[in-house]
């Protein structure tokens, strides 16, 4: 079993990580993090924190590129030699390895850096939840909505979650709906989510 990293912008593959049989026969509780690889054969990857900067340890955003690695977008015809494509994607470097944290727009500052990522992972474990997304609003509020599993208690649903997660990334308002908004590709409709919660927003107001 191989677990596979790349974007579009690079012809897809970039990466490449052979997951060992001791991993994929552990009978651990939780499934530990599997590492995204080397970069394949003409392919350069750096690791770039918030400063622009190349790390070789900690957080950061992954870029990709190498001379053999060239794909031109929307009006592009002519690239800059060495030319290095960001990925949106957050990793962290640690011990020589390479390890996906979540997208870049999904990471905001609450008492120190937070990946709503975290969020999702840990709520959806919890049985009541089907399934679960995590909105940072404009009024810097952590806003988590979800799709219960069946008929569910909110208070109940309410104290799991604060039980479950790390006192900073416990949410300022559940909502719960239906369904998850997606858009026409199937990726989740932020916009959407956003409408949801101002119509959660009047109608309390109204109350």
């Amino acid at each position: 079993l191989f677990n596979l990293y790349g974007i579009t912008e690079v012809s897809s593959w970039a990466t490449c990580y052979e997951v060992p049989k001791s991993l994929l026969n552990s009978h651990a509780q939780s499934d530990p993090p599997i590492p995204l690889g080397r970069q394949l054969c003409g392919t350069i990857v750096e690791v770039r924190n918030e400063d622009n900067g190349k790390i070789e340890e900690g957080e950061g955003q992954v870029f990709l590129g190498g001379s053999r690695r060239v794909c031109f977008l929307d009006d592009e015809y002519v690239l800059p030699c060495g030319m290095m494509r960001s990925t949106g994607d957050w990793v962290k470097l640690q011990d020589g390895n390479m390890y996906y944290m979540g997208r870049r727009d999904n990471q905001f500052k609450r008492h120190g850096k937070l990946n709503t990522e975290y969020i999702q992972q840990v709520v959806e474990e919890l049985e009541p939840v089907e399934a679960c997304a995590v909105m940072w609003s404009k009024a810097e509020q952590l806003i988590l909505f979800i799709v219960p599993r069946g008929s569910v208690d909110k208070k109940t649903l309410w104290r799991a979650v604060e039980s479950n997660l790390i006192s900073y990334a416990i949410p300022d308002d559940l909502i719960l709906i239906d369904t998850l908004p997606l858009t026409k590709h199937g990726k989740l409709d932020s916009s959407c989510l956003s409408l949801l919660y101002d119509d959660h927003v009047r109608e309390n107001r109204s109350k």
